[in-house]
């Protein structure tokens, strides 16, 4: 699904043109962005949905790939998205065990 399809899908389910549907989206993607670049920025999305947090990656060596040079990547926070149990269970009903197909 694509921005244009969502905004689509989301005008008609609720009768709103699309131009408010695409200024909401913006300004939650804002709002969100807003809140993760502070220290400690969780957002919790929709309870059915998930949560979007910040996560700290330590610092640690690595290797450049064109040169075999032994490198320092720095450390950083990064943006990590935690599926809520209802969506995660609602997406695999009827799977079963996706490792073992005869389940």
């Amino acid at each position: 699904m694509n921005q244009k399809y969502l905004i689509e899908t989301i005008a008609n389910k609720t009768n709103l043109p699309t131009a408010v549907i695409e200024k909401v989206i913006k300004a939650q993607a804002e709002a969100i962005t807003e809140e993760l670049k502070q220290p400690g920025g969780e957002i919790t999305l929709h309870h059915q949905i998930g949560k979007l947090k910040i996560a700290l990656t330590a610092g640690r060596q690595g290797r450049n790939p064109a040169t075999g040079m032994p490198i320092t990547i720095a450390a950083k926070r990064k943006v990590v998205f935690k599926v809520a149990k209802g969506l995660k269970e609602a997406v695999n009903v009827g799977w079963g065990d996706v490792r073992n197909p005869n389940t």
